[in-house]
C-alpha cells in the first residue's frame, strides 16, 4: 500500500492545471454556478439551472482512484 497512487500524485502538467483550479471551487454551502451535466438514466445533457426549479438539488462528487 505504500505506492498507492503515487506515480499519478502529484499530478503534472495540464492535470496539474486542472487540479490547482479546485481550490477556486465554491465552498460548501455557496451556489454552483451553471453548468450542462450528462442524465445518467437518460444520457441527455441536462442544465444545472433547470434542476433547481424542481427544487433542491444534490450533488455527489466521488473518487475513482
Amino acid at each position: 500500500m505504500d505506492d498507492y497512487n503515487y506515480a499519478h500524485f502529484p499530478p503534472t502538467g495540464e492535470k496539474a492545471d486542472k487540479f490547482e483550479r479546485f481550490y477556486d471551487a465554491p465552498n460548501v454551502g455557496a451556489v454552483a454556478p451553471d453548468m450542462a451535466l450528462e442524465d445518467l438514466s437518460s444520457g441527455e445533457t441536462v442544465h444545472l439551472k433547470d434542476l433547481w426549479k424542481t427544487g433542491a438539488v444534490l450533488m455527489e462528487f466521488g473518487s475513482y482512484s
